[in-house]
């Protein structure tokens, strides 16, 4: 049967704990649970429980138990048992797996030693947990006892209904020691049915225990059973061979008052084989022994208090029945000196990264025997599992270096005096280790060797890389005048347009780059003197960069110049498509014309074309950029003077053109014998010039005498293909 007064968890929550599931579920680890401190005490109520770890929690709180089970406040297991009984028990080293978030590898164990502990999975014949065999199968479990358990009825009735079977009659659950080797929160337990179960939180208030106990096999056991069914010890009739003697108990040779010390002996024997443990006294100032201990353990840390002049301890043996005689030590002498106090604080920055030194300070503390030596810095990578002294002096600060990959930092400080003793730790918050890899530093910084004051220049600078994948941009700071760098641009970009301060002596600037958590070192360019000259002035109706859009006939710009240096000369270069049209020296404030028409516009391709007014002071250029697009898709080609004849009237004529004409464009060509009259006879000869035939004039009429002349005209058509006209030749008579 289940033999528990009530049912409970087998270990409370761990709310502190950085892993989640530990958090919320419970720890399961067997040696540190609630459960086998519980097992293992004879505390009165409310007294049992004690931390077991840094992140221990009392069973006493609804927040870290389920189902409303605390036990904290009841007496220990072994509470009710008579000093005969808990002599009898044999003190039993047992195996526990550990679980592999635990222990961070498969295949580890702990052996502990326990008086009254949960049976294994292996014991019980339901095979070993991860590869590890948690003792030898119990032959009670192999024949007719099945697995299954019921309630003993007083367990029954104090437990609560939400935790416990319907009826006393039906079988329950019960908790092994096993772990559920794959997490760090849940054990395994038999269920109602006899089989085990994969593992529940070990917080879970609603299953049971059948704790295990090793006796004697000295001890005698009536034939018949009692009333109530039970064989009974029968202590009266057991054997009364006292243990020997402890061979010899070790003390210090230098006790502190205030301190603690720890005494030890060595292991009798006791021939019965029924050794129940040890009783140790302690002597103070002469005076008579006073037992301050009683149990199986082979040491003991006493606490001096400050005063006392002299201590002497004595161990003795003890089974069920008798005692060993005493081993005594000698009388140590107490130096009464009190520990300096608790350095009041200890300071840790609250953002650490890896790869990085930080700097650790804490208040100084006080002695009241003006003996204060100095202090012990201690550190931990592991939550406070395990600590390593770094620093031991007089200072209240320390520089250490946190290497790159750990995962988190704690610290904690005490002080000592020139007695060794001690002040408790002052612990600092446990710090998130940021493993973070700055980014590379910048290749290269570019910034123009001519600087003018009043003007702009572009700072560009090669990109960096991060080890983390995570770059996020750049800072570039400016320093004006050999002074302090100030931050001048924060951003993605390569690259950064700064406008120059007239007046301005010198610039430098540097860039880094820069991810969440961290920058590079600075890659910084040279110094640039500033040149101080004003820049030439360009006006003009149309602001630099304008589209003017189609053009299809000449066209002009007017613009002016101007410099605000009265000394400077200004030259104008005016270009069309990076071709110079025209350079001259230019009177500052009169009126230009860029002319962009008759033959010079004839000559431009159809297209989009650039425009450039450069004015040139000697010392920086000002340009202006202007832009259009020639679009012509006629010509028509004449005579601007008619050709004359002989004076006989001009009846016919031949004319060849010779050109590229597209399919859906227009091509005419027209002449006239009267070209000098004021509204000449144009007559259509196309089909002739097409042909290749003698044309007749059809008028016969010339006001002003005869004269000829010829009028070709080509356009595009809708599809838009050019077409040209590379000769146009002809006679007439």
């Amino acid at each position: 049967m289940i033999f528990r007064k009530e049912v409970n968890e087998c270990g409370t929550t761990e709310p502190l704990h950085n892993d989640p599931s530990r958090a919320e579920r419970g720890n399961n680890r067997y040696s540190v649970s609630n459960i086998d401190q519980w097992l293992n005490k004879d505390n009165a109520a409310g007294t049992w429980y004690v931390d077991a770890h840094d992140l221990d929690q009392s069973p006493n709180n609804d927040s870290y138990v389920s189902h409303g089970t605390k036990y904290a406040a009841r007496p220990g297991f072994l509470y009710y048992f008579t000093e005969n009984e808990k002599a009898a028990i044999l003190l039993t080293t047992i195996r526990v797996a550990s679980s592999i978030p635990e222990s961070g590898s498969i295949g580890s164990y702990e052996d502990i030693n326990r008086k009254i502990y949960l049976p294994s999975q292996s014991e019980l014949w339901k095979g070993n947990e991860n590869g590890i065999a948690e003792g030898t199968p119990w032959r009670y479990y192999l024949d007719s006892n099945p697995c299954a358990a019921k309630l003993t009825s007083g367990c029954y009735e104090n437990t609560l209904s939400t935790t416990k079977p319907a009826v006393v009659s039906n079988n329950w659950n019960w908790w092994l020691r096993t772990p559920y080797y794959s997490t760090a929160y849940a054990s395994r337990y038999i269920n109602t049915s006899g089989s085990i179960s994969a593992g529940a939180n070990d917080n879970s208030g609603y299953i049971g225990v059948r704790p295990a106990v090793n006796l004697s096999s000295s001890l005698l056991v009536s034939s018949t059973t009692d009333p109530d069914g039970c064989y009974t010890v029968e202590w009266d009739a057991q054997p009364s061979t006292a243990p020997s003697t402890p061979p010899s108990i070790t003390v210090p040779s230098s006790i502190m008052g205030g301190t603690t010390i720890d005494i030890s002996w060595e292991a009798s024997t006791d021939p019965d084989g029924n050794l129940a443990g040890y009783e140790l006294e302690r002597s103070v100032g002469g005076g008579d022994f006073t037992q301050i201990y009683k149990g199986a353990n082979l040491s003991y840390t006493d606490s001096i208090t400050y005063g006392w002049s002299t201590v002497q301890y004595r161990v003795r043996a003890y089974d069920p029945y008798s005692t060993s005689g005493y081993r005594t030590s000698d009388v140590r002498n107490v130096v009464s000196n009190t520990a300096p106090t608790v350095p009041s604080n200890i300071s840790v920055p609250t953002e650490i990264f890896g790869g990085s030194s930080i700097v650790i300070t804490w208040a100084a503390s006080s002695d009241i025997d003006n003996n204060l030596a100095g202090y012990k810095l201690e550190k931990s990578t592991d939550s406070g599992a395990t600590w390593t002294q770094i620093y031991q002096g007089a200072e209240t600060t320390y520089s250490d270096s946190v290497v790159m990959g750990t995962p988190s930092v704690t610290y904690r400080v005490k002080a000592y005096d020139n007695l060794n003793a001690e002040s408790a730790y002052k612990t600092s918050t446990r710090v998130t280790v940021i493993n973070n890899q700055p980014p590379t530093v910048p290749k290269t910084i570019s910034v123009p060797v001519d600087v003018y004051g009043g003007g702009t220049l572009v700072v560009s600078w090669g990109q960096s890389t991060d080890p983390d994948g995570n770059l996020s941009g750049y800072e570039l700071e400016r320093s004006v005048n050999s002074g302090a760098f100030e931050q001048v641009y924060k951003g993605e970009n390569l690259s950064y347009t700064d406008s120059i301060t007239f007046g301005w002596n010198t610039v430098q600037y540097r860039v880094r780059a820069y991810d969440p958590y961290i920058v590079s070192d600075y890659k910084t360019s040279a110094k640039r003197t500033v040149t101080n000259n004003s820049a030439p002035v360009i006006s003009c109706s149309y602001a630099s960069g304008t589209n003017l859009g189609t053009k299809s006939a000449g066209f002009s710009i007017s613009y002016s110049v101007n410099d605000a240096d009265a000394a400077d000369n200004v030259t104008v270069t005016e270009k069309l498509d990076n071709q110079v049209k025209r350079t001259f020296t230019a009177t500052k404030g009169a009126n230009n014309s860029f002319a962009v028409t008759g033959e010079y516009f004839q000559k431009i391709l159809n297209g989009n074309h650039t425009l450039t007014i450069q004015a040139s002071d000697g010392k920086v250029t000002t340009t202006h950029t202007l832009t259009f697009t020639k679009q012509v898709t006629k010509a028509v080609i004449t005579f601007t003077t008619p050709m004359e004849g002989d004076g006989s009237p001009i009846t016919v004529c031949i004319v060849s053109v010779v050109g590229s004409f597209p399919a859906d464009g227009e091509f005419k060509v027209e002449v006239t014998n009267n070209a000098k009259d004021a509204s000449p006879v144009w007559e259509d000869c196309t089909s002739a010039v097409i042909q290749d035939l003698t044309y007749h004039f059809l008028n016969q009429t010339a006001v002003n005498g005869y004269a000829f002349n010829f009028r070709v005209t080509a356009e595009r058509g809708a599809s838009g293909i050019g077409g040209y006209i590379n000769s146009i030749e002809g006679g007439f008579q």
